[in-house]
């Protein structure tokens, strides 16, 4: 806290009041609180489970208790609008019942009848919602022609398509029989012989690796199902492919995860003989359910990490050697200067999903800087947003930050742009300037600068969007070095040492005169 700087020495209080302050300070202040590993009696443990529980149980096996045991629901926000979740179960229900409707062969007006579909799964309600009619749907009209295109080239070499379809497979135990339920996405039968497993995917996919080592285990264990008979109405019979399906409807609309190494009929027969260890062990009731028993493999999203009260427990460990949790709260978390300046690229098609105050207007400031040094007309860009207040904090920062562009020095300017596309910040090193350029006309004047050229030139602040736009200079240099660099007179007008060597005209107080005369072209 810094008190013994700022409390006075002769004061006979500050001597308590800085005891205060080490006892804050102290670590060993903070309880240390053990993992939570709660043991529930063995008829109250969970005797049904899903292939997705499966994997949480892996990673976290406190949600199941919080979930199953204690019988926690997660609500649902009030008035939420519709999130990622909603969006995979529309586009699922989509292509269910578009590939339930034409098994065989597609029909002539596929893509219309899919698009059909896709209305009919969102819902007039919902399509009539701005944001979902003007992100969703485009995308879900992407995927559609994506997906149609992989059905052509796929369904001469089937001979069943199965979509949607609940299977079960019963594990003997101790105490009875544990059940794995799952609803596979779409199971195909290939006309060879053998079944691929098909799996959905409009968000996260698991990597290979997750795959062949059995930590995303929801396919595998689909897999196992499958050899034992337990999808109704498809026989028994050897598994030859595992895929998934990333359906984005971004760039590229979807691509397709399968790996051609992996034996899928020995992960399916491994996986069975994994889980049943895995059941009977928790058929125990001296098994306890720890909170993310490894930092390595915690879930993505934890709807009960609260609950676990993992944060708590991190700083009563206080990081001392031998007792640093091991859990996601401990792991390093990732630059959010990195993650800003990703989605801030304009290359790239990004959902922001942040709280208030987290950056999302900076992000999106950034794209609009990135464009307009990518030389962008002003006038072309549409930044949409839900209220007039958002539309003018992101033209008050735009015009901000642009107007401190204008008083920097070649290598601020030159660390400023770096920083929208995440490129190294430099200090103070000497980089090849180019050559001075005499005033003049034409493209030789453009050589002037490297990004200031479009910037700085009255076809951008004569812009639509930038017609009334206050001058970027508009109060002299307190700095004492830079001050040498203005002659201020009597009508407020100045001259200035350009980057490159020569003097700027004079700007008169009239703005027609500045647009005329200001800046080059």
């Amino acid at each position: 806290m810094g008190l013994e700087d700022r409390l006075p020495k002769s004061n006979g209080r500050s001597a308590l009041r800085l005891s205060w302050q080490k006892d804050l300070d102290r670590r060993d202040r903070l309880p240390v609180l053990a993992r939570p590993a709660p043991t529930p009696p063995a008829e109250a443990r969970p005797s049904r489970l899903s292939a997705t529980r499966i994997e949480l149980l892996m990673r976290d096996p406190y949600s199941i208790y919080a979930q199953y045991v204690l019988r926690l629901d997660v609500l649902d926000p009030l008035e939420a609008d519709l999130g990622a979740a909603d969006k995979g179960t529309i586009i699922h229900r989509a292509l269910d019942a578009f590939t339930k409707a034409y098994p065989d062969t597609l029909p002539d007006d596929a893509e219309a009848r899919l698009l059909a579909f896709g209305e009919e799964a969102f819902g007039a309600q919902v399509l009539a919602n701005p944001a979902v009619k003007a992100f969703w749907w485009p995308r879900y009209i992407r995927i559609a022609q994506w997906f149609l295109a992989q059905e052509g080239a796929r369904r001469a070499r089937l001979a069943a398509s199965h979509t949607e379809i609940k299977g079960s497979l019963k594990i003997p135990t101790a105490r009875g029989a544990f059940t794995l339920s799952a609803e596979a996405d779409r199971i195909d039968l290939f006309r060879t012989g053998g079944y691929a497993i098909l799996d959905y995917k409009t968000g996260f996919v698991p990597s290979k690796k997750s795959v062949a080592d059995l930590t995303a285990p929801q396919l595998p264990l689909e897999a196992a199902i499958l050899k034992a008979g337990g999808f109704p109405g498809v026989a028994p019979g050897p598994v030859v492919e595992l895929s998934y399906w990333k359906l984005s409807g971004g760039d590229p609309p979807g691509s397709i995860q399968t790996d051609g190494k992996l034996d899928a009929d020995a992960l399916a027969e491994a996986v069975a003989e994994k889980l049943t260890a895995l059941v009977q062990a928790y058929e125990l009731e001296t098994t306890p359910y720890p909170a993310v028993p490894r930092a390595e493999l915690a879930p993505r999203f934890n709807d009960y990490a609260h609950l676990a009260r993992i944060k708590e427990m991190v700083a009563g460990h206080g990081g001392r050697r031998g007792g640093r949790m091991s859990d996601a709260a401990t792991a390093p978390k990732p630059d959010p200067d990195l993650i800003q300046r990703r989605a801030a690229d304009p290359k790239a098609s990004v959902w922001v999903a942040a709280s208030a105050g987290s950056g999302k207007t900076k992000v999106l400031t950034d794209r609009v800087l990135a464009l307009l040094v990518d030389g962008a007309a002003p006038d072309g860009l549409l930044c949409v947003t839900f209220t007039k207040a958002a539309a003018s904090e992101m033209a008050n920062r735009i015009h901000r930050r642009l107007s401190q562009w204008t008083r920097l020095s070649d290598a601020e300017l030159e660390n400023a742009i770096r920083r929208l596309d995440g490129g190294r910040v430099t200090a103070g090193e000497d980089e090849p300037r180019p050559a001075p350029v005499r005033p003049g006309s034409g493209p030789a004047r453009r050589a002037a600068h490297p990004h200031h050229p479009f910037l700085l030139s009255r076809r951008f602040w004569a812009g639509s969007r930038w017609r009334h736009a206050s001058p970027p200079i508009s109060r002299p240099w307190t700095n004492a070095r830079r001050r040498k660099q203005w002659t201020w007179h009597r009508r407020r007008s100045c001259v200035r040492p350009w980057p490159a060597g020569r003097w700027a005209p004079r700007w008169n107080r009239s703005p027609p005169a500045r647009w005329k005369a200001g800046f080059p072209i």
